[in-house]
């Protein structure tokens, strides 16, 4: 009748969690932590930096796109990033204690977490992810930081777009000195 009631299923063991269960429909899922590699090591943390950075990347003159096809142009910045996507993945892998090194490999992430994957995890030296990996390595003082020419590219740019919001600043607090006259 109208006023039967559901009956409730217990909390039941299945899959990788516990499901919370009430006339077969799931309420909630508890779920075991996931483990798995994430082989970022430095981050921008800065709002103002993070914007910049993500300005850029949206721009027309400094994206990842642009900064492939300067990388791959410059022979000379191709081998110094090179030596920094090395360096990376050896930081990282070096940071790993000995239990991790057997999770790694015993998981098989060696791929995704080896000393031969570089900064943000890249495989192949003459690509980008984003700019925001680069300059955090830049700026991180780590390991071949100094060679990555991606970061220094991407710092410049910062700069050249913080001098020219002063400039225009400046510009228009004298336009209006003037104007005041």
């Amino acid at each position: 009748g109208p006023d039967s009631h559901k009956e409730e299923t217990p909390i039941e063991e299945g899959g990788k969690g516990k499901k919370q269960k009430v006339d077969d429909s799931i309420l909630a899922e508890k779920q075991e932590p996931l483990l798995e590699p994430f082989p970022t090591l430095y981050w921008l943390t800065h709002p103002m930096l993070k914007t910049l950075v993500s300005k850029l990347e949206l721009g027309e003159t400094h994206n990842v796109r642009l900064m492939e096809e300067r990388l791959e142009a410059d022979k000379d910045a191709m081998e110094s990033m090179k030596r920094a996507h090395k360096a990376y993945g050896k930081e990282r892998w070096e940071l790993l204690t000995e239990t991790d090194h057997e999770v790694v490999k015993a998981r098989k992430w060696q791929g995704a977490l080896g000393s031969e994957r570089g900064v943000a995890g890249i495989r192949k030296h003459n690509r980008i992810k984003c700019l925001h990996t680069h300059a955090a390595h830049y700026l991180s003082g780590g390991k071949g930081s100094s060679d990555n020419i991606v970061g220094k590219w991407t710092m410049d740019a910062v700069f050249d777009l913080i001098r020219q919001h002063d400039d225009a600043s400046g510009t228009e607090s004298n336009q209006s000195e003037s104007d005041n006259k």
